[in-house]
C-alpha cells in the first residue's frame, strides 16, 4: 500500500512539473508575439538528451552595438561557466568571440537577435553545448586540480627540505612555484594556497642578506656572502644565485652592460669573476640577488588585485638585496700618461690637416679615465718626427699612439654620401721605442648630407674604434 502511494506521489510531482512547463513555455510564446521577438530571448528552449541551451545578453548605447555584443558573449560565458562548475577564462571568450564556438565544449552559436530602444540597443545570444563534451570538460578539470594540488604539495615539501638544508633562495623559489601551481588551479583553496605559499616565500626572503667580503681590482674579483639573519653558525646560505651586473665595451667602443650568473657554494660564497675584455675605465659592479625566476613565477599572479600587495612586497624585497663594488680598470696596452697622433690622408694620399680620429681616439681614452694629449702636427710632421717629439716628452709621457688613416671610397647613396676610412695604429714605449701592441687594418664608414661631412664622420669613426681596438687588447 505503502509503496502504491509513492508511485501516486511521485506520478503526481511529474505531471506537475510538465504542466508548469508548458504553461511557462505557452506564456513566453505569448509574450514573445506581443512583442515581436523570438521565443527564446524570454524563455530558453528545453534541454535535450545530448545537448544544452544556453542564452546571454548585453545592453549598451545605440551607437554602440560592439559593446552590447561583447557583454552578450560574457553573460553567455558567465551562465556556461556556472553550470559547468568551472571559471571560463578569457582565451574561452576569445575563441567564442572570433569563431562562434568553444570547441572544448561542444559550445556553438545557433541564433542572434538584436533588439533596438529608443536610447540603447540589446543583443541576445543562443547558443547549444554538446552534453558529452561538458563532462569531458568537468573530467579534464578535475583531472588537472588533482595534478595542481599534488603539484603543491610536492612542491612545498620539497622547499622545507630546502629550508631545513640552508638552501634558503631555493626554498623560496620552489613556494613560488607552489602558489603560481595552485593558483591555476581554480578551486576554494586555490586563492588560500597561493597567499600561504607567498607569505612563506616573502617570510624566507626578508631573512636573507648580501654581506660585502672583498673585490680585487687586478684579478677582476668581487665577492659576496649570502646568509640568513639570526644565526650565528651555519648561517651561510648555499645554491643561492647571484647576478653580476657591470658595464663593458664593444669592440667599437660603445659601452653596454653585461649580467653574468654565479652560485653560492656550501658556505655561502659567491666569487664573480669578470674574464671579459671589455671590462675597463671606471663604473660600478653590483652582486644582486637573481630575481629572474621569481619575475617569470609571478607573471600571472601579479595581475591578481587580491594579491598584488604580496607582489610588490617580494619585488621590494629582492630589490634591497644588493651590494656594489666601484672599480676602475685600464687596458694593459696603456700606462702613465699617454700620448697620441693620427695623420690624415684623403684618397690619392693627399694629406690633411685635420685631427679628427686622434680627437676620437683622445676623447675615448679620457672617458675610460686616461690622461691623454695630442701631438702638435703640422702640415709637414712625419711618424718619425711624432716618434723623435715623443721620445724627447719620455720623463712625461710613458706612451705613445701613433697611426695614419686614409679615405678609401667615397660614394654617394641618394641623397646622402658615404665615405670609408682605412688605417692602423701602433702603441709604443716613450722611452725605449720598443712597440707595445698594433692594431690590425681598422675600417670605418662615415654617412653625411655631404661629402666632407661623411669624410669627418669616418674620420672620427676611426678614431673611436681604433681606440676600442687598443683597450680591448
Amino acid at each position: 500500500m505503502h509503496t502504491i502511494r509513492m508511485v501516486i506521489l511521485l506520478a503526481g510531482i511529474a505531471l506537475m512539473a510538465v504542466l508548469t512547463s508548458s504553461c511557462a513555455t505557452v506564456a513566453s510564446s505569448i509574450q514573445a508575439r506581443r512583442e515581436g521577438v523570438p521565443v527564446w530571448t524570454i524563455h530558453p528552449p528545453a534541454a535535450t538528451i545530448t545537448s544544452i541551451p544556453f542564452t546571454g545578453s548585453g545592453t549598451a548605447a545605440l551607437t554602440r552595438r560592439d559593446a552590447a555584443y561583447d557583454a552578450a558573449v560574457e553573460s553567455l560565458v558567465n551562465a556556461l561557466g556556472s553550470y559547468v562548475g568551472y571559471n571560463l577564462d578569457d582565451g574561452h571568450r576569445r575563441e567564442l568571440l572570433q569563431t562562434g564556438e568553444i570547441v572544448s565544449l561542444g559550445v556553438e552559436l545557433t541564433d542572434e537577435y538584436t533588439r533596438e530602444g529608443r536610447d540603447e540597443v540589446t543583443v541576445h545570444l543562443l547558443a547549444v553545448a554538446r552534453r558529452s563534451m561538458i563532462r569531458n570538460y568537468r573530467r579534464s578539470m578535475e583531472d588537472k586540480i588533482d595534478q595542481a594540488e599534488e603539484q603543491f604539495v610536492s612542491l612545498s615539501d620539497q622547499a622545507r627540505r630546502a629550508y631545513a638544508r640552508n638552501r634558503d633562495y631555493t626554498a623560496a623559489m620552489l613556494y613560488l612555484e607552489a602558489a603560481q601551481a595552485v593558483y591555476h588551479a581554480d578551486t576554494p583553496d586555490s586563492f588560500v594556497h597561493t597567499e600561504s605559499s607567498l607569505q612563506q616565500a616573502i617570510s624566507i626572503l626578508e631573512d636573507v642578506h648580501l654581506e660585502s667580503v672583498s673585490r680585487s681590482i687586478e684579478e677582476r674579483s668581487f665577492s659576496v656572502r649570502v646568509i640568513r639573519r639570526g644565526r650565528t653558525f651555519g648561517s651561510g646560505v648555499e645554491g643561492a644565485s647571484v647576478q653580476a651586473l657591470y658595464p663593458v665595451y664593444n669592440v667599437a667602443g660603445r659601452q653596454t652592460e653585461r649580467l653574468e650568473t654565479v652560485q653560492t657554494d656550501s658556505r655561502g660564497y659567491a666569487d664573480a669573476q669578470i674574464i671579459h675584455p671589455g671590462f675597463r675605465g671606471t663604473g660600478r659592479v653590483t652582486l644582486s640577488l637573481d630575481s629572474s625566476r621569481m619575475n617569470q613565477l609571478l607573471q600571472d599572479i601579479q595581475s591578481d588585485e587580491r594579491l598584488a600587495g604580496y607582489v610588490e612586497q617580494l619585488y621590494r624585497i629582492m630589490g634591497d638585496k644588493q651590494i656594489s663594488y666601484p672599480f676602475s680598470v685600464r687596458s694593459e696596452a696603456l700606462s702613465g700618461s699617454v700620448l697620441a697622433a693620427i695623420i690624415e690622408y684623403d684618397r690619392g694620399g693627399e694629406r690633411r690637416d685635420t685631427t679628427l680620429a686622434a680627437d676620437a681616439l683622445i676623447n675615448t681614452f679620457t672617458r675610460d679615465g686616461i690622461y691623454t694629449d695630442r701631438v702638435p702636427l703640422t702640415h709637414t710632421t712625419s711618424e718619425e718626427d711624432i716618434l723623435i717629439w715623443s721620445w724627447g716628452q719620455s720623463t712625461i709621457y710613458q706612451t705613445v699612439v701613433i697611426g695614419s688613416a686614409e679615405i678609401i671610397s667615397l660614394t654617394q647613396a641618394g641623397d646622402r654620401f658615404v665615405a670609408t676610412v682605412q688605417g692602423s695604429v701602433r702603441v709604443l714605449d716613450t722611452a725605449s721605442l720598443n712597440v707595445r701592441t698594433t692594431t690590425n687594418t681598422v675600417t670605418a664608414n662615415g654617412v653625411g648630407p655631404g661629402m666632407n661631412e661623411a669624410r669627418r664622420a669616418a674620420f672620427t669613426r676611426f678614431g673611436e674604434i681604433a681606440a676600442a681596438t687598443i683597450l680591448n687588447l
